[in-house]
């Protein structure tokens, strides 16, 4: 996970003293946890997409945004459907529309 390695080597490096993530992916939660062992200051905002959220996130955040349907949000969307060079469609699931 590349956003993990970032957020971890920044902490690290002691390149930021607050750290916030867009995602309601748990899976982050692992790195979050070693985030705060190395820096036990070191502040997390959580922003949850609309519709989305995570409890274990929650837990280990220092804040929480819950981010609302708009326009800029409406506008970071890909298209339904990318075609690749070499042919092969990728569509957005249903459920993210």
């Amino acid at each position: 996970m590349r956003i993990a390695t970032s957020m971890l080597s920044d902490v690290y490096q002691k390149r930021c003293d607050l750290s916030v993530l867009i995602s309601a992916d748990s899976d982050l939660v692992p790195p979050i946890e070693r985030i705060k062992e190395i820096s036990p200051t070191h502040k997390i905002i959580v922003c949850f997409p609309p519709n989305r959220n995570s409890a274990n996130l929650r837990k280990w955040s220092n804040g929480v945004k819950i981010l609302a349907d708009s326009k800029l949000y409406d506008d970071c969307l890909l298209p339904e459907s990318i075609t690749l060079p070499d042919g092969f469609v990728l569509k957005c699931p249903d459920k993210w529309k």
